[in-house]
């Protein structure tokens, strides 16, 4: 599995692309709190391997595995 620092290290990386006008967000698929921001990503809810998100301001973005 993906570690927490190489995912953090990742993100660290789009920000800066960014030019630093972004937030990092870490959401947990078990958290019936996030089932709406995880519906609007249309996440894998059987993913095994975290999943990182990239958005940019206008709400463009990708995702990455």
């Amino acid at each position: 599995m993906t570690s927490k620092k190489s995912i953090a290290e990742n993100c660290a990386v789009a920000c800066s692309k960014m030019d630093n006008k972004t937030v990092t967000l870490m959401v947990a698929l078990d958290d019936k709190n996030e089932m709406k921001i995880l519906q609007n990503l249309k996440c894998d809810m059987n993913a095994k391997e975290p999943v990182t998100y990239v958005i940019n301001k206008s709400g463009a973005g990708y995702r990455t595995v």
